[in-house]
């Protein structure tokens, strides 16, 4: 239904645990799952959001036993979070940042495949040894199903662009967002690999 012009940004989630939390890493948190099978519950913002399918990754590839509580939100799993209700969660890290660095939520580990800019000592989900693991939100251009080719091609020309200009990738650090400038034939790729994923 869509002819992809390019990927624009990539946005990974943070696993978070309570700042009062015994959990200082997700091997401790991971281990702690075994041992305890189905007592850890994990906030999520719904079912079906990227924080649930980041959660049933995990337990696939840990083979862990925890339990989903889904939110209205992503606010209401923070705040039941960091009220000591449930273990951890997994939002998107422009929204859990600023209570990270509140101090009232202490993270663990990034989604994305490289460690990202705003939290340079923080390990990936990779590093903490679940290579499988790597979950981003994004955002691309998409353009109706047959736009002529030339079109599909200046949009991308034009993302490019922006993509260089220092007051838009400031702007995009504001969120969290880390810049990508693919071409159309990579974002159908990427694409045709999530769906094939999930």
């Amino acid at each position: 239904d869509f002819a992809p012009a390019g990927l624009v940004a990539r946005i990974p989630l943070v696993m978070v645990v309570s700042s009062t939390s015994p959990y200082k890493s997700v091997q401790e948190l991971i281990a702690q799952a075994k041992t305890r099978k189905g007592q850890l519950n994990f906030a999520t913002s719904g079912r079906g959001t990227s924080s649930h399918l980041v959660l049933l990754m995990l337990k696939q590839l840990a083979g862990a036993e925890m339990n989903q509580v889904p939110y209205k939100g992503t606010s209401q799993a923070l705040s039941a979070l960091i009220g000591g209700e449930i273990t951890a969660a997994v939002p998107y890290l422009n929204v859990g940042l600023p209570q990270i660095k509140a101090g009232r939520l202490r993270a663990l580990a990034v989604t994305g495949a490289k460690r990202t800019p705003s939290m340079p000592e923080l390990p990936t989900m990779i590093e903490a040894g679940f290579p499988g693991l790597v979950i981003t939100g994004f955002a691309g251009l998409l353009a109706p199903a047959r736009t002529p080719q030339p079109i599909v091609a200046r949009l991308h020309r034009e993302i490019v662009a922006i993509g260089k200009q220092q007051d838009y990738i400031d702007r995009l650090a504001v969120f969290d967002l880390q810049p990508v400038a693919s071409t159309p034939q990579e974002f159908s790729k990427y694409l045709a690999a999530e769906i094939a994923k999930w």
